[in-house]
């Protein structure tokens, strides 16, 4: 779920997940998807890469012949994710004591506090501060020279019940009368050059992020704060 906000360095901010993409001209095996209407999949959901542009990087010798592509990828703790993470917390929360729960929750994050709000539907009796303040430990934030401390940040929760418009249109008994809560329209690309489908900066870039996050679990390097960021930068040759 979208999310907005941008903290300092080590603190939490806004919005989904940010690896960034981007579509430079004649790159390998990269052909355009068509679009099409999709349900608003929020945080949990796992986009096509966006975003991303050509690497302002000096060009080579024979700039005519090559270009540059790059992608960037987040750790799991970069600010972007962390409000994702504690979205999905919420969902997950309420799906678990009501599978019918229906949940439109947007996290905000700045230094040493994080807003929930939204509207939710479920009967399930839920602490959300407690999920809140779980899904931050998780993430690593539990200093507040990080930016924030899951035992003493200030956590707001403004959720209410989903708007009865929506629940009307959602709810309808006939198939004629039914109507989407939300909708969004998504685009993207296919790659030949890894069995992922996607550009090799991605995936590369998204495997160097991964390991940050693991080394800094495991302790092996343990100055490593939670909010991190991989950005790989390939040459690709032109095709004649």
């Amino acid at each position: 779920s979208p999310a907005e906000g941008n903290p300092p360095l080590a603190a939490p901010s806004a919005n989904a997940s940010e690896i960034q993409e981007a579509s430079a001209p004649g790159t390998p095996g990269r052909a355009p998807a068509s679009s099409s209407p999709g349900a608003d999949g929020g945080a949990a959901t796992d986009p096509p890469p966006e975003g991303s542009a050509p690497s302002s990087a000096p060009p080579s010798s024979d700039s005519k012949s090559t270009f540059l592509f790059t992608s960037e990828s987040v750790t799991e703790s970069h600010p972007d994710k962390l409000c994702d993470v504690i979205s999905d917390a919420v969902v997950d929360a309420c799906l678990t004591l009501d599978p019918a729960s229906r949940v439109a929750c947007e996290t905000v994050c700045k230094t040493g506090v994080v807003i929930v709000l939204g509207e939710i539907t479920t009967s399930a009796s839920i602490n959300y501060e407690q999920v809140i303040r779980d899904a931050v430990r998780d993430a690593g934030y539990d200093d507040p020279a990080k930016g924030l401390d899951y035992k003493t940040c200030n956590v707001i929760v403004a959720l209410e019940e989903q708007s009865p418009d929506v629940a009307q249109a959602v709810d309808a008994s006939k198939l004629d009368d039914l109507g989407a809560g939300d909708s969004c329209v998504c685009f993207g690309y296919a790659s030949d050059e890894t069995p992922e489908r996607m550009p090799a900066s991605h995936v590369l870039a998204t495997k160097l992020a991964a390991r940050l996050a693991s080394v800094r679990k495991d302790g092996t390097l343990d100055w490593i704060r939670p909010d991190g960021k991989a950005q790989v930068t390939l040459e690709y040759g032109r095709a004649p």
